[in-house]
C-alpha cells in the first residue's frame, strides 16, 4: 500500500512539473486577434493586462482600411475611420473621438483601464474598449485567447480616386518608366508605389482622334483586391476628329491603401450613336424637397461635401453637387457636361466658379451645391467631378517670388525674367482659369521656371499655343500639373 502511495504522488508531482515546464517553456498559446475573420499579423504581439487585451493601434486600425498617422515628437497616434478621427497619447488612459458631424469642436472622451502604451516600435491600446467605441463588434475567448472583431464589410464599396496627368509624374523615374511601357496596351494597368496604387486605364490603339475614356467606378472585389468599370466611347458619325493614331488612356492615383494588392478590370466599348442622345434634368432649390424626408436626410448627410452624391426616389434619380467649403459667399456651380456613358450611366462634369474680382459678398463659410433631377428608370449610377476654375493656395507676387527663369526645351537657361514681364507673368497666373479641355500632349517652345519663398517650385511648358499653357506645381516632393488659359505667361513660352 505504502508503494502504490508513493507511485501516486510521484506521478502527480511529474504532472505539476511537466505542466510548469510547458508554461515557462512557452507553450501558453499567443494571443490572437482577428479582423472580420482574418487573423491580423502584428510586428509585436499583443498581450494581456488587467484582463483586457492591449493590442497594437496601428496594425488593428489598418486591417479595417483606416488611415493612420504617428506623431513621435507629440507621442500621439491617429486614426481616421470614416467621419470618426480617434487621438490616442502615449501615457493617458483616456482618448478622444473627434467627428466630422460634431459641429462643437468638443471631442468625446473614452475611459481606459490600462494606459496607452509604447513599447518596442508599437502604441499599444486596450483593443475592446478602443474599438468597441468606434463601431465594431469586439469579444474576447480567454480560453482560445482569441480577440475576434467584426468591422464594416468593404466588399462593393467604392474607391476613391484622384485622376492624374501625365505632367505629373513626369519627375518619378520608375512611374514614368511604366507608363511609357503601358499606355500603348489596352487594359488595366497598375503598380504600388511608395504606398499609392497608380491605375492606368488604356483603350489601346484607335484609328483617330475623338475617343473619350472614363471610369464607371471603382470598388472593392475583397479588403485586398479591387476591380475598374471603364469604358472608351467611340466619335459620333458626324463629329471632326484628328485623322492619327491615337492611344486614349486615363491615369489614376488610389491613395491611403496599404491592404491593397490587385487590380483588376474592364474597358467596355461604346458607340456613341447607340447611347441616349441627351440627359433630360430639372434643376431643384432646397425648396422643392423640404417635404420628402428621405431627400431631406440624404441632403443634410451630403451638401457639405465636395463631389457628387445621389439617391434614387420612384421614378426619379437626384443629384446633388457639391462643391465643398468655400471661405466667402459668392461662389457657383454649373454644369460643363451631362451624358450618357453607358445606357444606365450618367455621367456629370461641373465647374465651381468664384465670385468676381469686384463683387460684393458675404464674408463666412458657405457650402455651394446644386440639386438635379433626371427622369428615367434606366439609370443606376450617376459619376463624375465637381472642379474647380482656379489654383487654390498658390499665388505669385513680388515679395514671395525669389526666382523666374526661362529655359530651352535641353534645360539650357536663356535669362531671367526680371521687371515689367515678371510683374505680367505674375498677374496672368494668378488670373488664370483652369481650362478641362482636351490639348495636344506634346512640349513646344521654351520652358519657364519659378521659386517662391514658401517652398514651391512652378514649372509652365508650353505645346504651341498662344493662350494655353501647362503648369506643374511642386512642393515636399508632391506635384500636380494643370491646364491653365493663361496668355499673359504663354506669350513668352510658346514659341
Amino acid at each position: 500500500m505504502k508503494k502504490i502511495s508513493t507511485l501516486i504522488i510521484l506521478v502527480v508531482l511529474m504532472s505539476f512539473v511537466t505542466n510548469m515546464t510547458a508554461f515557462a517553456c512557452g507553450t501558453t498559446p499567443k494571443i490572437k486577434v482577428t479582423m472580420n475573420k482574418q487573423v491580423v499579423k502584428y510586428d509585436v504581439s499583443p498581450y494581456l493586462s488587467k484582463d483586457e487585451v492591449m493590442v497594437p493601434i496601428i496594425e488593428t486600425a489598418e486591417a479595417i482600411g483606416a488611415k493612420t498617422e504617428w506623431d513621435k515628437t507629440k507621442q500621439t497616434a491617429w486614426i481616421h475611420l470614416g467621419m470618426a478621427h480617434a487621438e490616442f497619447i502615449v501615457g493617458k488612459s483616456e482618448f478622444y473621438i473627434h467627428r466630422d458631424a460634431d459641429f462643437t469642436g468638443i471631442p468625446q472622451t473614452v475611459k481606459l483601464n490600462t494606459p496607452i502604451k509604447y513599447s518596442r516600435g508599437s502604441v499599444f491600446v486596450p483593443g475592446k474598449t478602443t474599438f468597441e467605441n468606434l463601431g465594431l463588434t469586439v469579444s474576447w475567448d480567454s480560453k482560445k485567447r482569441v480577440l475576434a472583431m467584426t468591422g464594416e464589410n468593404t466588399d462593393n464599396k467604392d474607391i476613391h480616386y484622384t485622376e492624374l496627368s501625365k505632367e505629373e509624374i513626369a519627375h518619378m523615374r520608375l512611374l514614368n518608366s511604366w507608363y511609357n511601357k503601358n499606355y500603348t496596351k489596352a487594359g488595366v494597368h497598375s503598380l504600388k508605389f511608395n504606398g499609392t496604387m497608380y491605375v492606368l486605364v488604356s483603350a489601346g490603339s484607335k484609328p483617330t482622334g475623338g475617343y473619350t475614356i472614363g471610369i464607371n467606378r471603382i470598388y472593392y472585389e475583397s479588403s485586398t483586391k479591387a476591380y475598374v468599370d471603364a469604358y472608351v466611347k467611340a466619335p459620333s458619325s458626324d463629329a471632326m476628329v484628328t485623322q492619327v493614331e491615337t492611344y486614349p488612356n486615363i491615369l489614376l492615383k488610389i491613395e491611403d491603401q496599404k491592404k491593397l494588392r490587385s487590380i483588376r478590370g474592364e474597358v467596355q466599348e461604346l458607340n456613341s450613336d447607340s447611347l441616349p442622345a441627351k440627359v433630360l434634368y430639372d434643376e431643384l432649390s432646397y425648396d422643392n424637397i423640404i417635404n420628402n424626408p428621405k431627400l431631406v436626410q440624404w441632403y443634410s448627410e451630403n451638401n457639405q461635401k465636395q463631389g457628387i452624391n445621389y439617391i434614387k426616389d420612384g421614378a426619379y434619380t437626384y443629384v446633388l453637387l457639391g462643391a465643398g467649403e468655400r471661405p466667402t459667399g459668392g461662389y457657383s456651380i454649373k454644369i460643363d457636361n451631362i451624358y450618357y456613358s453607358t445606357s444606365d450611366t450618367v455621367n456629370i462634369r461641373a465647374i465651381v466658379t468664384p465670385p468676381g474680382d469686384n463683387v460684393r459678398v458675404i464674408m463666412m463659410i458657405t457650402y455651394p451645391s446644386m440639386i438635379l433631377r433626371i427622369k428615367s428608370d434606366t439609370v443606376k449610377t450617376v459619376v463624375g467631378e465637381v472642379l474647380d476654375t482656379k489654383i487654390n493656395g498658390v499665388t505669385l507676387d513680388i515679395t514671395n517670388v525669389t526666382k523666374m527663369e526661362l529655359y530651352d526645351l535641353n534645360q539650357v537657361k536663356l535669362r531671367d525674367i526680371t521687371g515689367v514681364e515678371k510683374d505680367e507673368i505674375m498677374n496672368s497666373f494668378n488670373n488664370a482659369t483652369i481650362d478641362y479641355n482636351p490639348y495636344i500632349k506634346m512640349i513646344a517652345g521654351k520652358i519657364l521656371k519659378v521659386t517662391t519663398t514658401d517652398g514651391y517650385l512652378l514649372t509652365f511648358s508650353s505645346y504651341g499655343s498662344q493662350t494655353n499653357v501647362i503648369v506643374s506645381i511642386e512642393k515636399n516632393g508632391a506635384a500636380k500639373a494643370y491646364h491653365l488659359l493663361a496668355p499673359g505667361v504663354a506669350k513668352y513660352i510658346y514659341q
